[in-house]
């Protein structure tokens, strides 16, 4: 697996076999996303020429819920209108259950939030497009110069309560950073960034305070 290299976030400073890193400096070490979700949303699964980032079983999960809520309406609403003989008013239906059913589609399509091909040299997101294109939708992977995992507090909606919430970010030589995962399971973000740190044979990043103590993981 991918060596975990400890960068003080404080005072930036990555050292390898004793040169210091000239990309740690120009990268920032807050957030990259204002939100986050609060369970694992995504996964890495692949082979060894490939690896995507996909939505789990959960996250597929619960995108349904809008469509069987869109069914139960139209099981309820279908009837009582047919039987009423106004036919006109099936119109109310589609209102409903339309935009129901196009929330949960159009999660499914989007299963494949990143992927990473190493036969075509590139990773892109969702689906591959033609260049050039923005760093966040499609790039080589040769630009990729490491991985960043980025710990955060999230609030909830309310806005009462907060979480604890994780990023895995890519980062460039010129210190911009993508984020292709972000949620409240950090096993599984610990996991997926070595994964992927391994397949894109990059170094694996992560903060540490000013007094040498590690951010809490």
């Amino acid at each position: 697996m991918a060596r975990v290299r400890y960068i003080n976030i404080n005072h930036v400073e990555l050292k390898t076999d004793g040169v210091s890193d000239p990309v740690a400096a120009k990268v920032g070490w807050n957030r990259v996303e204002v939100r986050g979700s609060n369970f694992k949303t995504h996964t890495v699964r692949g082979k060894k020429r490939a690896l995507s980032i996909c939505q789990t079983f959960r996250s597929m999960l619960l995108a349904s819920v809008f469509l069987v809520f869109a069914l139960i309406v139209a099981l309820l609403l279908v009837p009582i209108i047919w039987e009423s003989e106004r036919p006109e008013y099936l119109w109310i239906v589609v209102v409903i259950c339309l935009p129901l059913s196009a929330v949960t589609l159009s999660a499914w399509s989007h299963y494949r939030y990143y992927v990473f091909d190493k036969e075509q040299g590139i990773y892109y997101r969702r689906k591959k497009q033609s260049p050039p294109l923005e760093r966040n939708k499609q790039g080589k992977l040769t630009d990729i110069y490491a991985l960043q995992m980025v710990e955060k507090r999230v609030s909830r909606s309310s806005g009462s309560t907060s979480f604890q919430c994780y990023e895995l970010n890519l980062v460039f030589a010129d210190g911009e950073r993508v984020n292709v995962l972000n949620h409240a399971d950090q096993y599984a973000l610990v996991t997926a960034a070595e994964q992927l740190a391994t397949f894109l044979d990059v170094q694996l990043w992560q903060g540490y305070t000013t007094d040498g103590t590690q951010t809490p993981w």
